[in-house]
C-alpha cells in the first residue's frame, strides 16, 4: 500500500497529477514490485547443485596421480 505522497509522485512520473490537483480522491495507483534477481538467484542455485553433485561422481585421485600433479 502507498501513502498518499507515494501516490502523488507516482501520478506526477505518469502526468496524472498537476500542483493544483486536490489531493482527496486520489485515482488508484498499481504498484507494482520488481523481483529483479529472484531467477538469477535460482538459477544459480541450481547450478552449484549440479556443479556439487558432478564433483561428487568424479572418482577421486590416486595416489599416484597427486604425486604427479605436485
Amino acid at each position: 500500500m502507498l501513502k498518499r505522497a507515494e501516490r502523488i509522485e507516482q501520478l506526477k512520473d505518469e502526468e496524472r497529477w498537476s500542483t493544483g490537483d486536490s489531493v482527496f480522491g486520489l485515482p488508484k495507483v498499481a504498484h507494482r514490485k520488481s523481483h529483479a534477481g529472484r531467477k538469477a538467484a535460482k538459477e544459480q542455485a541450481a547450478t552449484e547443485a549440479a556443479v556439487t553433485e558432478v564433483q561428487a561422481e568424479a572418482p577421486e585421485p590416486s595416489e599416484k596421480e597427486k604425486e604427479k600433479e605436485k
